[in-house]
Order: C-alpha cells, then structure tokens, then sequence
C-alpha cells in the first residue's frame, strides 16, 4: 500500500473513532504491525509491513490498534473489553494480524537455523541473540523425555554464524544491606 494513502486512511479512522489528542506515527518494525503507545496517546504502525501489504490487511489494524485505545490502559490485552469494541469497530476480534482471515505479508527473517540432523526443519529469525543461538533446538529431531536435544546451525545469506557473546549479568546499583 502507499504510504501517503495510508496515512490518509490512518488519520480518518483515528478522528472518526478515537478522541482528538490521539495520533499515529511510524516505525520499522517487521515482526510487529501496529503498537499502542497509551503514555503518548499514539497508535505506531510499521512502515516496511505497511507498504508490503494491501489497505484491507491496513485497515484491519489500524482498526485493531483503535479498540486498544478505547479499551483504555486497564483493560487487559486481547480480553472481553478489547473484543466488543473490535466487533463495534467492524472488525474480527482476533488478537494476531495473521490469523484474521486476510493475507497479510510477513518479512522473512535473514537469519535461518537449519537442524543438524538435515530433517528440513527451518527457523527464521530477523537477528540472533545467545538465547536463540544456544537453545532452539528442532521439534522433530529432539526427544524431551529423553533429554536429547538437536540444536540448529545458524546461518546468514550463506555464511555460518558464530555464537554471540553471552549477555553479562546486569550489576546492582545498590549494595545490599
């Protein structure tokens, strides 16, 4: 979608169903489409997943993103609260862009690990971190009874990953006393 017509589009909706000071802005995100940000009174969207997608997949969580805003900081995420006013707002009540019956457009990640017993399993992710480095394992290789477990090799466009360095224990800033 143009990114000029869905920020029209955007605007429309934020003035039609949420109150005055309440306003969109974009971000890069590629795993996450929308945001509500309650302490600015703003409604973030993904700039990258906005030009992938059609202004169906668009409205549909601005829409999403503005039962969140009048649902209010209290209400708990996806719960009663949030759902009737997704119905009132047109939409499916349904807590993840994928799974609201349209075709949404994901990013792949450039990260891929493969599993080490050459099975097919793939993992896409957008970055490694340690955690992810050290413990995804391939669901169908590895046996949780037994404890064996068939870790992935990482690779990005080709080339094999190193493990990243292990994170350092934050420190105190405070003695205990």
């Amino acid at each position: 979608m143009n990114l000029a017509d869905a920020e029209c589009t955007a605007h429309e909706l934020i003035q039609k169903h949420c109150p005055p000071e309440w306003c969109i802005k974009w971000d890069r995100a590629r795993t996450q489409f929308g945001c509500t940000i309650f302490k600015n009174q703003t409604i973030s969207l993904s700039r990258p997943l906005t030009i992938l997608n059609d202004e169906a997949m668009f409205v549909w969580v601005v829409k999403h993103e503005i039962a969140h805003a009048l649902a209010g900081p209290n209400a708990v995420d996806h719960g009663p609260v949030w759902r009737s006013y997704a119905r009132d707002l047109g939409i499916k009540p349904s807590r993840c862009w994928t799974s609201n019956g349209l075709d949404a457009v994901q990013i792949p990640g450039k990260v891929i690990g493969t599993c080490k017993n050459q099975c097919g399993y793939q993992h896409r992710q957008h970055k490694i971190t340690w955690a992810a480095y050290h413990h995804y394992v391939c669901p169908a290789c590895s046996d949780r009874r037994r404890k064996r477990w068939v870790y992935l090799d990482w690779t990005s466009a080709g080339q094999p990953i190193t493990s990243p360095k292990r994170p350092q224990p934050r420190r105190r800033k405070y003695a205990r006393s």
